[in-house]
């Protein structure tokens, strides 16, 4: 039985909910249904039906478009929760750029989840505007929040 659409935006902040509080996450979708039953306590949904409606593309597409939130399988079949807001302060976007993975080569530059024997499938070479290499790796879901806090870094710093 499908899920019904109020259960489904329950799910949804709850999902969102957990991905704010590791804001990156690695490890099975099972102990992620675990997180989340936590967090809805007694109005959750059986763990099968939960582990059904993540695992749909719609709901993955859902989360990164609507709450700010990725859920995605990577090449080492476990799964990834990633929190994609962003801050608005420019002094802790700066702070934020300044502090570099421990391994460039295999560790996101925005989230910091190590990647290690799948970078070169699960990360791809972050571009600067001229499109040459800065030396960072980023998912791609990581792309765009860590574009935005590079651009407001970059703002204050020009104004």
């Amino acid at each position: 039985m499908p899920m019904d659409p109020e259960m489904q935006l329950k799910v949804y902040a709850h999902v969102q909910a957990v991905a704010r509080q590791f804001l990156a996450w690695r490890g099975s979708l099972e102990s992620l249904i675990v997180f989340i039953v936590y967090s809805m306590g007694e109005a959750a949904p059986p763990p099968d039906r939960l582990d059904n409606f993540l695992r749909r593309e719609s709901t993955q597409t859902t989360l990164a478009g609507r709450y700010e939130t990725a859920l995605f399988r990577a090449a080492d079949k476990t799964f990834r929760l990633i929190c994609l807001a962003t801050t608005t302060d420019p002094n802790t976007a700066r702070k934020r750029l300044a502090h570099l993975p421990v391994s460039r080569s295999t560790q996101c530059a925005h989230c910091l989840i190590d990647e290690k024997g799948f970078a070169n499938i699960d990360l791809v070479q972050e571009l600067d505007v001229y499109k040459l290499p800065t030396g960072r790796y980023l998912h791609k879901c990581c792309q765009k929040p860590y574009a935005r806090i590079r651009s407001l870094a970059e703002r204050e710093n020009s104004a």
